[in-house]
C-alpha cells in the first residue's frame, strides 16, 4: 500500500487500560460492585417519572405555550389545538420543576436505602455543571435560536431551494 493508504489497514488491538475502571479485562478488579435497589426505592423512581410524565403531558398546552394561545383542553387535543394555531407546547419548559424534584428524590433515595449513585457518591458539583448545563441550553434557546429563528430557517431554506 502507499504511505497515503496506509490508514486502510488494521491496526494491533491496543490493551486494556488498568487506570480507568470500566476498561479492565477482569469484572473482580472493578472498584465498582452490582447493587439491586430496593424495590422501594425502585418504585419510587418510577412513579416519579410518570407522574411528572402524565402531568407535563396534560398540563403543558393548557399552560406553556410558545407562538399560540392556550389550549382549552389538555393532553394530545391540547397539543393539535396549539399546533393548529402555530404555536409549540412548551414540554421541556414544562418539565424542568420535574427536573429538580427528581434530583432531589435521587439523593434522597440513595441516602435512605444506603446504595451509592452512579460513579459511587454523590456529586454537588457534577450535579450543579448539569443544572447549570441545562439553564445555559434553555437561555440559548431563549435569546438566540427563538428570536433569529435558526430552528425554522433550514427547513425554509431547503424547501423553498
Amino acid at each position: 500500500l502507499s504511505p497515503s493508504a496506509a490508514w486502510l489497514q488494521p491496526s494491533a488491538p491496543q490493551p486494556l487500560s488498568p487506570s480507568v475502571p470500566w476498561k479492565m479485562d477482569n469484572k473482580a478488579e472493578t472498584p465498582f460492585r452490582e447493587v439491586e435497589p430496593p424495590l422501594w426505592a425502585s418504585g419510587t423512581v418510577m412513579i416519579m417519572v410518570m407522574t411528572s410524565f402524565i402531568v407535563t403531558f396534560r398540563m403543558t398546552p393548557l399552560l406553556i405555550v410558545e407562538g399560540a394561545e392556550r389550549a382549552k383542553v389538555g393532553g394530545f387535543e391540547g397539543a393539535l389545538e396549539v399546533l393548529d394555531q402555530g404555536g409549540n407546547p412548551a414540554y421541556i419548559t414544562a418539565a424542568i420543576p420535574f427536573f429538580l424534584l427528581m434530583i432531589i428524590a435521587e439523593l434522597l433515595v440513595s441516602i435512605f436505602s444506603s446504595l451509592p449513585c452512579t460513579g459511587g457518591r454523590y456529586s454537588i458539583p457534577d450535579t450543579w455543571s448539569s443544572i447549570t448545563a441545562g439553564v445555559v441550553q434553555q437561555l440559548s434557546h431563549a435569546l438566540v435560536k427563538v428570536p433569529l429563528k435558526l430552528g425554522v430557517l433550514p427547513y425554509s431554506y431547503i424547501y423553498h431551494t
